[in-house]
């Protein structure tokens, strides 16, 4: 296999982090893609920088884009940030490319637009690329509960995704913990911003105190509460599409995506049947029967009569 003589050659053992990237990017990138170029979002701090030691030992090429915020109270962390990207980005023989701010920028939403301006620009020019970045699940929590708080329907909690072109995040169904975990069994270092548990910015706030709250009050909460809001993103996914009134899908059509876009069409399916009070664990539990399927196949799921053949995949209301 093509990641077992990249071993070989790099003399370097693979965790099951490594491992469970691997798949993640081979499940969810289009085939096409998968000999493109992977530029990777590093801050320095340990979530980016757990990025950059997995992706560099895959079979891929990669370089390495690091923002410099500029000017402002936190300068000198943001100069020892950047340095540190760019030393170990040497130490690897990694392209680096860096932006910096000329103007002091103060607000999270400010940190967000310049990032995304070089990015775009970025990849205007670089089409064949894709944008690596390492939003974890408490990234995609905060971000879904900081939309709930603005005010925002299902279809608003979609936000992040593993894989929409150009951008993939390998990170984004895998605790922090696991990465920090990754950081200290391997003793690298990292670059803790002091801003960080600075509850003056918003989102901190939230990590920091509300939510740790939360789980002390209900051990347990948080996951629940991530699944929940999962449930609900996929409920308001499945009703901003529109399929023909049809209840099967050709099997070869299916089997030819990936796992995220398998489970959208399995909902799609129920969805043209006028159903729509199910889960993401029902249509998960019909993937996994779809994965192994032997010959022909009848089965109840979801709610339904589902009929699966070698050619066709039906779906019935009970």
């Amino acid at each position: 296999m093509k990641n077992q003589k990249s071993l070989k050659s790099t003399g370097k053992k693979w965790s099951a982090l490594h491992h469970e990237v691997w798949r993640t990017l081979n499940s969810h990138l289009p085939a096409q893609r998968k000999n493109s170029k992977f530029l990777l979002c590093v801050s320095g701090g340990s979530d980016s920088v757990a990025l950059f030691h997995i992706m560099k030992d895959l079979p891929i090429k990669i370089e390495v884009f690091h923002a410099h915020h500029g000017p402002g109270d936190n300068l000198r962390f943001r100069d020892t940030a950047q340095n540190f990207v760019k030393q170990i980005c040497e130490q690897e023989k990694i392209p680096f490319h860096g932006t910096k701010s000329r103007t002091e920028m103060k607000s999270e939403n400010d940190f967000r637009k310049f990032r995304i301006s070089f990015l775009k620009e970025w990849n205007q020019k670089h089409l064949d690329h894709i944008i690596v970045m390492a939003h974890h699940t408490q990234d995609l929590l905060e971000t879904r509960m900081m939309r709930l708080i603005r005010g925002t329907g299902p279809q608003g909690l979609q936000s992040m995704k593993i894989w929409k072109a150009p951008v993939f995040r390998p990170f984004l169904e895998m605790d922090r913990k696991k990465l920090k975990d990754f950081l200290k069994e391997r003793n690298l270092d990292w670059c803790e911003d002091p801003t960080n548990k600075n509850t003056h910015y918003f989102r901190n706030w939230m990590r920091y105190r509300w939510l740790p709250i939360l789980e002390k009050a209900r051990p347990g909460g948080l996951k629940r509460l991530s699944a929940s809001l999962e449930n609900l993103s996929a409920t308001g996914a499945v009703a901003s599409q529109t399929m023909p009134n049809k209840s099967d899908i050709k099997r070869s059509d299916y089997i030819t995506l990936n796992q995220k876009d398998q489970i959208q069409h399995l909902a799609l399916l129920l969805k043209s049947q006028g159903m729509t009070q199910f889960t993401s664990g029902q249509l998960k539990e019909v993937q996994k029967r779809l994965d192994n399927l032997n010959g022909r196949l009848i089965f109840k799921a979801a709610g339904a009569l589902w009929t699966v053949n070698a050619q066709r995949i039906l779906v019935e209301r009970i």
